[in-house]
This record gives C-alpha cells, sequence and structure tokens, in this order.
C-alpha cells in the first residue's frame, strides 16, 4: 500500500503510478513534479507528448527561431558533433576498434575516393568497411562497394563488374589483418 506524504516531508515509498520509489528508479525530473514519476513513466509520458501536435509546433517555432538556427548551425556542423555522431553509429554495427581520427587519415590516404571503385561518394561521405566476424575496421568505401562488399561476402554476390576488384579489396586486408 502507498504511505501518504506526512507534513514533515518524508517521501512516499511508491510514486504516483504505484512503481517502487528506489534511487535507480527515481528521475531528476520526475522528482519536482507534484508527486513525482519514475523513470519508465516519465519516459512514456515524454514519446507520447513528443507525437502530439503541440510539440511539434513548438519544436518548428523554435528551429525556425534565430536562436534555434544559430544553436543548431554551431552545434551540427561543429566537428565535435560530427566525431560523437559517427563513433556512436559505428558502434551500434559493430565497428570496435575505429575512431574519427582514424576514419579522416583512412579517408586522406585514400585521396577522398572510395577504395574499390577509385570514385568519389555519390553522397557527402565516404562509409567506414569492417570484417563482420571480427568487427576490425577495413576502409573507407562508397555506399554502393559497401553494400557490395556485404553481399559478396554473404554469398548473394555472384555476378557484378566489381567481384575482381571486391576479391582483390578483401585479400589485401586479410594480409593486414593476419
Amino acid at each position: 500500500m502507498r504511505q501518504q506524504e506526512s507534513r514533515m516531508g518524508k517521501r512516499a515509498s511508491t510514486w504516483r503510478c504505484d512503481h517502487p520509489r528506489t534511487p535507480e528508479n527515481t528521475c531528476r525530473v520526475g522528482a519536482k513534479l507534484p508527486g513525482g514519476r519514475c523513470r519508465e513513466c516519465l519516459r512514456l509520458s515524454n514519446a507520447r507528448y513528443s507525437r502530439t501536435e503541440k510539440f511539434k509546433a513548438t519544436q518548428a517555432r523554435y528551429r525556425a527561431s534565430e536562436k534555434g538556427r544559430a544553436r543548431d548551425a554551431r552545434y551540427f556542423s561543429s566537428e565535435a558533433w560530427r566525431a560523437a555522431h559517427a563513433r556512436a553509429h559505428w558502434r551500434y554495427w559493430g565497428i570496435i576498434d575505429l575512431t574519427w581520427e582514424r576514419f579522416q587519415s583512412a579517408v586522406e590516404v585514400q585521396g577522398g575516393v572510395c577504395a574499390i571503385c577509385h570514385l568519389p561518394p555519390r553522397r557527402s561521405r565516404l562509409d567506414a568497411d569492417h570484417d563482420h566476424q571480427t568487427g576490425k575496421f577495413r576502409g573507407a568505401l562508397c555506399t554502393s562497394c559497401n553494400v557490395s562488399v556485404a553481399r559478396y561476402e554473404e554469398g548473394r554476390l555472384r555476378k557484378s563488374k566489381f567481384v575482381r576488384r571486391i576479391k582483390n579489396y578483401l585479400a589485401q586486408h586479410a594480409e593486414v589483418a593476419a
């Protein structure tokens, strides 16, 4: 049963949602709300609010304001944001040994072109190719070559004009790993 708060300010043993009030379940923001909220309920509440038209309108007004545009321009164009975003993206895909500096040096060594087709990327950047079994970084490839290498390794790519180049690329990086 939920304990009531006394006049002395004693905290209840559960949140208003009847989840237990523990340090692991306490959110800094939720504790200040009337009645308080646990982490899970606050997360669900924020997720519901972010889908509302009110939230989308508020976000659009802020991004259209001078302050919002300046913040976005400063943050999203900074080298720190690119590095942090890339590291998180690479960890998600299982590339365990890659840093932003190492990726940039690989791109510079390759002259800013793909290691297989030797063309500049069609989009704004090259992708990080890695061995799916070891998680080790192999090189910077354009998106189409990176997908072709993955398909070749899975045995789904047999006829392609790049098969010989892909075999040479993989053989070169097998020697480096050994």
